[in-house]
């Protein structure tokens, strides 16, 4: 059992990581299209180097702690795994969780690998936990659009989509509003989209949906 909590956290970072690496370069084809000014298109540049930076270091941490915990006689204690076991049941969304955090309502449609990159920006900022118009989102998590309009891990959802993340509301916050940020992005390339951000002293949110969350994970192995 202690070595096999930091694995599956290290194989947990290492899958945001991937989902990081999908982000920038989603992020890098949506600059192209707006009509940020070169300054405006240095920053986004520059801040996505950064935040690849930060994922790698996390990972190369949980990397050290694993290489620590594989030595005999370990000094890691009993209430180390226990916390650890309860973050890692937060990350699947195995438990629901409250706490402070930030709401965000995005007014009409956008693409749903925008809608993803809106998620990865909370979860790069340390949200805790994420939800989408009441429904507790994992990492498997799979947006879908089509002529019925868009569905989460097989459940139908329509705008105006609102994301609740419990964290430090103060940096979700600076997170989301920074210039040449995904939301600054968005809002250049849809003029008329309303994204609205306000900081909760309480947001709760539910455990995953069972069902839902082997709709994702059947489609992530598919």
């Amino acid at each position: 059992m202690k070595r096999l909590v930091p694995q599956i956290s290290l194989a947990l970072v290492c899958f945001l990581l991937g989902l990081g690496l999908v982000t920038q370069f989603r992020t890098y084809h949506t600059v192209a299209k707006s009509e940020l000014s070169p300054a405006d298109e240095a920053l986004v540049i520059g801040d996505l180097v950064d935040g690849n930076g930060s994922l790698r270091r996390e990972v190369g941490e949980l990397q050290d702690k694993l290489a620590q915990y594989g030595q005999p006689g370990s000094a890691a204690s009993v209430g180390a795994m226990r916390t650890e076991r309860d973050q890692l049941q937060i990350a699947v969304g195995a438990t629901s969780v409250q706490g402070p955090g930030v709401e965000m309502a995005v007014s009409g449609y956008v693409r749903t690998d925008e809608l993803v990159d809106l998620i990865n920006e909370l979860r790069n900022a340390g949200a805790e936990a994420v939800g989408v118009n009441g429904r507790r989102l994992t990492a498997r998590s799979v947006f879908i659009s089509g002529p019925g309009g868009y569905s989460l891990d097989g459940v139908q959802v329509t705008p105006p989509f609102r994301f609740s993340a419990i964290g430090l509301p103060a940096t979700l916050e600076t997170a989301l509003l920074r210039k040449g940020g995904v939301v600054a992005l968005l809002r250049a390339y849809y003029p008329s989209l309303t994204i609205d951000v306000v900081r909760r002293d309480l947001v709760q949110l539910p455990a995953a949906d069972p069902v839902a969350s082997a709709y994702a994970l059947a489609r992530a192995a598919s």
